[in-house]
């Protein structure tokens, strides 16, 4: 397949790509014509997530790795409370895409049952930075999204010992709307004092905003809390 014809194999994507899409033209549609253009990008979506589910396969097919398809069904049901965690190993994780800082020690652990006592003891550390996998989606969910990989209930979040980790200095807690209360809640329980936050814009190459997943509107942002406990690092 070449790059001429890549397009015209998926429905409607080439009819999509003529059609104007800026904010004034979608504007102007009315309400049935706003839902059948929303619906054909979905239609179009959906497509597109099965052409690149099957390159994957074929791709894993050809270099003689760990078959996609299996793989993939490994981590069935990932996000859902009460069912196990996928352990991964570092030897699936590719040098190119993900390297080890200067002067960093990597530790490739389930934080769920990691023996934190012996970091803590070893160590303090002058700013922590989280970006928690936080649990959106039940077994069944009715809105909001479902991810594909390993969250962390609430409980487990609350049980990672952060307070043992740093007696005085920075903690930078990524947040999504949804946990923002709880979030909140955990610094005051862990003994952090809200100082700032840092707020993350998504925009597009073309600089329009990236709406993204929400429950109740699109989001076009992350947070990320700044809490200090005891004295802020020198």
């Amino acid at each position: 397949m070449d790059a001429s014809t890549k397009t015209t194999e998926i429905p409607l994507l080439d009819s999509l790509l003529e059609q104007p899409c800026d904010d004034e033209t979608l504007a102007a549609l009315d309400d049935v014509s706003l839902e059948d253009r929303i619906e054909q990008y979905y239609t179009t979506l959906d497509t597109l997530a099965t052409r690149i589910d099957d390159a994957m396969k074929h791709t894993a097919k050809q270099m003689g790795t760990v078959d996609y398809a299996d793989k993939k069904n490994d981590v069935e049901g990932l996000g859902v409370e009460g069912v196990d965690f996928y352990e991964g190993s570092l030897d699936d994780v590719d040098p190119s895409e993900w390297q080890v800082p200067p002067h960093c020690i990597p530790i490739h652990t389930n934080v769920t049952s990691y023996d934190w006592n012996e970091l803590s003891g070893a160590c303090q550390f002058d700013v922590i930075m989280m970006d928690p996998p936080w649990q959106l989606a039940t077994a069944n969910p009715t809105r909001g999204v479902a991810l594909g990989y390993s969250q962390l209930t609430d409980k487990d979040i609350e049980n990672i010992p952060i307070p043992s980790l740093q007696k005085d200095g920075l903690l930078f807690m990524w947040v999504i709307n949804a946990k923002y209360q709880f979030a909140l809640d955990l610094f005051e329980q862990w003994g952090y004092e809200l100082v700032d936050e840092v707020v993350w814009v998504k925009m597009t190459v073309n600089r329009r905003l990236a709406k993204s997943h929400g429950f109740y509107l699109q989001h076009a942002k992350e947070v990320c809390l700044v809490g200090r406990r005891g004295a802020a690092p020198a």
